[in-house]
């Protein structure tokens, strides 16, 4: 077990959306192994979240809730008390994005800004974005929204002076495809 990660996350409640994903799941399954207070999993996917469920069924540590990020009032009840986020959940289908826009801009955008203001209105420490190469001069919508998202968060940071929350993107390539 890597020392500086287990210090980082040993007694902290950890909230990731997305949770059912590919880059949540493996986020869900490493963090678990760490002394947290709490991980709370969070997707819209029932059947995923329901695996998820199962999965972590013998860990009394892991919650696991089925919802909406675009839904504010969930997640700022989700967010009370917690001390790092991991955003996850987004729509990531190049090809879908295409046809069905407004979707991706309530997801990848509108989900993102509940997002930084659940944070701040529950004085969250840290929240990391996970994003995507596609956000590079972005060609189609899903990378326009996970750009727009990007520069959500970038602007947290410059324009959220009294917070002590700390709003980081990463980006990743295709994972598994």
């Amino acid at each position: 077990m890597d020392m500086e990660l287990k210090d980082y996350f040993t007694n902290k409640r950890i909230f990731i959306t997305g949770a059912a994903g590919t880059v949540g799941k493996a986020l869900a399954e490493k963090v678990s192994k760490y002394p947290v207070e709490e991980l709370i999993l969070f997707d819209n996917n029932e059947s995923e979240v329901f695996f998820l469920k199962e999965k972590f069924r013998d860990n009394p540590k892991v919650t696991v809730y089925l919802g909406d990020i675009t839904d504010y009032e969930k997640i700022k009840k989700l967010c009370r008390g917690v001390d790092i986020i991991f955003h996850c959940a987004a729509y990531k289908h190049v090809i879908l994005s295409e046809y069905n826009s407004f979707d991706y801009v309530k997801v990848n955008v509108i989900g993102t800004q509940n997002i930084i203001e659940c944070a701040l209105e529950n004085n969250v420490k840290v929240v990391i974005n996970t994003s995507t190469d596609k956000a590079v001069n972005p060609t189609n919508v899903m990378g326009a929204t996970k750009l727009l998202g990007e520069k959500l968060i970038t602007s947290a940071n410059a324009t959220t002076y009294a917070s002590k929350t700390i709003f980081s993107s990463v980006r990743f390539g295709n994972v598994l495809g």
